[in-house]
C-alpha cells in the first residue's frame, strides 16, 4: 500500500516545530542491528518522517504530526508539490529497510540539519527522484559524517529527475553511498553541493562512492560545480571513489552522457598509492 501527500500547489508547505512535532521514535537500525553494532539510537536524532521502520512489527510510515494525527501508513510515500522544511531542527526524514520514498515535481525537502547520517534522508531502503529538490541540508559532526542531502547505508536511490543542491557537510556535500549502497542516475543535477571542513584526509562536494558501493551514470545525468575542502589532502569536488577495504567501490558510466557539464572523477587509493583525477 502507499500514500501520496500533494500540495495543492508548489507552495504548499509543512514546517517542523510548527506544523510537526519533534519526533522520539528511534530512526536508525533495526534491533538486532543495534545490539551488534552497540551504537545509541539516539545518537542519532529524530526526523519529520520515517519510511518503513523496523521497530518490531511496525514496517509502516509514520509521520508524527498533530496535522496526521500520528496515523500509520503502510510501505510507500510520494511527495509532489509539498514543501518539507525541517527548519534547522532536525533531519528531514529516514527511509528503513522496507520503506520507500518517491518526489515527484513540485516536492522539496529542505532545511535539514542534524550532527550525523546526513541532514536530509539517511536511506537504508529505496528512493526515488522523479522530480523535486533536496536543498539547504546539512551533518555538522566532524570526520565521516555522510553526505549533507542524502546518506544511502546499503539501500537503493535512483535519480531520473530533480535537483540536489546547496547541501553540506564535513566530509561529503550531497551524497554518501556505502555497504554495498546503490546509486542508478539517468537524469536531475547534483550540483552546488559542498563538503565544508573535513577532519579526515579526503573530501568530497558532490558523491562519494565507498567500498563496495555502485554508482551507475547514464543519459542525462549531471553532477558538476560541487566543491570539495580545498585543505583536504585528497578529494574530488563531484564523484569520488573510495577504497579503504578489500572491495572495491564501482562506476558504471552507461554510454555517452548527454550533459555538456565537466564532471570531476577521482579515486582514492590507487595501487601506486599515488593519487589520480579524470575531468
Amino acid at each position: 500500500k502507499s500514500i501520496t501527500i500533494q500540495g495543492k500547489d508548489s507552495g504548499s508547505k509543512i514546517i517542523f516545530g510548527t506544523d510537526v512535532e519533534p519526533s522520539v521514535a528511534r530512526n536508525y537500525w533495526s534491533e538486532s542491528d543495534y545490539n551488534s553494532r552497540n551504537e545509541s539510537y539516539d545518537s542519532y536524532g529524530g526526523s519529520m518522517f520515517y519510511v518503513g521502520t523496523e521497530d518490531g512489527d511496525n514496517t509502516t510510515i509514520q509521520i508524527d504530526s498533530s496535522a496526521f494525527s500520528n496515523e500509520l501508513f503502510t510501505t510507500t510515500l510520494t511527495l509532489k508539490n509539498i514543501i518539507l522544511d525541517a527548519n534547522a531542527k532536525s533531519r528531514v526524514g529516514y527511509v528503513g529497510k522496507r520503506g520507500k520514498l518517491v518526489l515527484e515535481d513540485g516536492a522539496c525537502l529542505q532545511n535539514g540539519r542534524i550532527e550525523n547520517h546526513s541532514g536530509g534522508i539517511l536511506n537504508v531502503g529505496y528512493m526515488e527522484l522523479n522530480g523535486g529538490t533536496v536543498k539547504n541540508c546539512e551533518a555538522t559532526g566532524t570526520g565521516y559524517w555522510r553526505g549533507g542531502a542524502i546518506y544511502c547505508h546499503s539501500g537503493v536511490l535512483t535519480m531520473s529527475g530533480g535537483l540536489i543542491s546547496n547541501n553540506k557537510s564535513p566530509y561529503v556535500g550531497a551524497i554518501m553511498i556505502d555497504d554495498n549502497g546503490e546509486m542508478t542516475m539517468t537524469g536531475g543535477s547534483i550540483t552546488e553541493n559542498e563538503a565544508t571542513k573535513c577532519t579526515s584526509t579526503i573530501s568530497c562536494g558532490g558523491v562519494l562512492v565507498r567500498e563496495g558501493a555502485t554508482l551507475t551514470l547514464s543519459d542525462d545525468a549531471q553532477i558538476y560545480n560541487n566543491k570539495k575542502d580545498v585543505e583536504a589532502a585528497y578529494g574530488s569536488n563531484d564523484i569520488l571513489l573510495e577504497r579503504l577495504k578489500s572491495e572495491a567501490p564501482i562506476l558504471n558510466i552507461a554510454g555517452k552522457l548527454k550533459t555538456e557539464q565537466t564532471m570531476n572523477i577521482c579515486w582514492y587509493p590507487v595501487v601506486t598509492d599515488s593519487w589520480k583525477q579524470i575531468t
